[in-house]
């Protein structure tokens, strides 16, 4: 095969790389992929380089590095770690840019790469990821003098540990579950958290890329295991990550999921001071403006994903950032989504406040929402969003289009947009009342369906 035939366009996602092991991505992907990394950032830099817990990331971080050396540049072998571990050394040691290999929350037989640039920028399309998939489908591109590989790991668990445990202060008196799926945070969260004297009892909580315990992506329906636990064990509450642990699910004292714009809205209303800025993405429920506006905060919207919500802070000199899926970002955290850090500032708010996580949940707005996911082809997803945006103008619905279509009604608003990491497009609406609500994804069902068909019959 030439190397555009393993370098295929379908892999390469708005912010990251991703696909199935050995039908779109293979070692010699990750070899062209190394290759135009290094080739993009020069010879003689130095570039960090970690993997995930799956079973195919071994062989493609191998291929991944010959091709980085190759390419003239310098590896710091990393090792095993959660995606916010590289995100840390990146700056903490000076590192040129990176790569991990992963397919973050994607299902077990899935792989992919995150890439980095210098000062610790995500590459995504538009952003450099661009330049490494035109540099690695035109083939290697070897240098005269071959690159260095240095060991990093216990470099980096160290530094990473100390730097959580000084932001952490102390925990004691509080009861922790934590549930890392069998990802990457297996054993690290735990020690990390015990060392700032939380009492932690964890489940799942041993790397293996067959994902024994439950699936690489945390649910409500996924993490059962986790709820029962903080219940039965009266936990304070309970924290479950994706396989990369770049996301982080909370559940509170009862066993009840916190999804990820409420947690981010706890935590302006519980923190945030007045005149920060706050980023965060269009699928977030009305509750965390309301709280900013609450504390006098500034909220600015960005897109979904880590390849926008960063550089969005960076920009508005956020403080915090965050998503409905569990990511959340913090400018002492070198504007990184870590969810881990994310944990002992729930900690904090809870010992401040002396409450429950669940009564200080019953504090903020409550609305009723909607989510679905809708498998489509993914070369029509793009379709239907622009078909559907038209659409909705032309109905004199009033839209945003900052990130697929949202429109906003008297009662509430629903929002379709293309995911940037699966086949799929996502509905989700929101109101204040279960009857608003019900009307709404009505509404946005018959627009849906109607776009569908239309770009299927083209």
């Amino acid at each position: 095969m030439d190397s555009e035939s393993k370098v295929k366009d379908q892999i390469f996602k708005a912010y990251d790389i991703r696909g199935i092991y050995s039908r779109d991505i293979f070692e010699e992907t990750a070899y062209l992929i190394g290759n135009a990394l290094g080739n993009l950032i020069g010879p003689g830099k130095k570039l960090a380089l970690a993997g995930d817990v799956r079973v195919s990331t071994i062989a493609l971080k191998k291929e991944m590095e010959t091709g980085i050396v190759e390419s003239g540049a310098n590896v710091y072998d990393l090792g095993v770690v959660p995606t916010p571990v590289i995100d840390f050394c990146l700056t903490e040691f000076n590192f040129d840019g990176g790569a991990i290999v992963t397919a973050s929350h994607n299902p077990r037989e899935w792989n992919g790469f995150k890439l980095y640039s210098e000062d610790a920028h995500v590459m995504g399309m538009g952003t450099g990821l661009e330049k490494v998939k035109e540099l690695a489908q035109k083939g290697a591109k070897k240098y005269t003098g071959k690159g260095s590989v240095k060991d990093f790991a216990g470099e980096t668990i160290r530094s990473y540990t100390a730097f959580i445990v000084s932001k952490a202060g102390d925990l004691k008196g509080l009861s922790i579950g934590i549930d890392p799926g069998n990802g990457s945070y297996s054993g690290l969260a735990k020690d990390i958290l015990k060392k700032s004297g939380a009492e932690i009892v964890s489940i799942n909580d041993f790397p293996d890329g067959n994902f024994p315990g439950r699936t690489p992506e945390p649910k409500p329906e996924s993490i059962s295991e986790l709820k029962n636990l903080v219940v039965e064990k009266g936990l304070d509450f309970g924290i479950a990550f994706d396989a990369d642990g770049d996301r982080g699910i909370f559940v509170d004292d009862k066993g009840k999921v916190l999804r990820g714009d409420m947690a981010l809205a706890l935590m302006v209303k519980n923190w945030v001071k007045k005149g920060d800025g706050v980023v965060y993405e269009v699928s977030c429920s009305d509750a965390v403006q309301e709280a900013i506006n609450e504390k006098g905060a500034k909220g600015f919207i960005s897109p979904v994903g880590r390849a926008f919500i960063p550089e969005k802070m960076i920009k508005e000199k956020a403080v915090l950032g965050g998503e409905i899926s569990g990511h959340m970002y913090f400018s002492e955290a070198r504007n990184a989504d870590d969810p881990l850090f994310a944990t002992t500032r729930i900690a904090h708010i809870m010992s401040e406040r002396r409450k429950k996580l669940s009564e200080l949940v019953a504090e903020l707005p409550n609305y009723e929402s909607f989510a679905m996911e809708i498998p489509v082809e993914e070369g029509i997803k793009f379709r239907i969003v622009e078909y559907l945006k038209q659409d909705l103008a032309n109905a004199g619905f009033k839209i945003s289009v900052l990130d697929g279509v949202k429109a906003r009604l008297d009662k509430g608003w629903f929002l379709i947009r293309a995911s940037n990491t699966s086949p799929n497009l996502r509905l989700i609406a929101e109101a204040k009342s279960k009857e608003d609500l019900d009307s709404l994804v009505k509404v946005a069902t018959e627009k849906l369906n109607r776009a569908t068909e239309a770009v299927n019959a083209h």
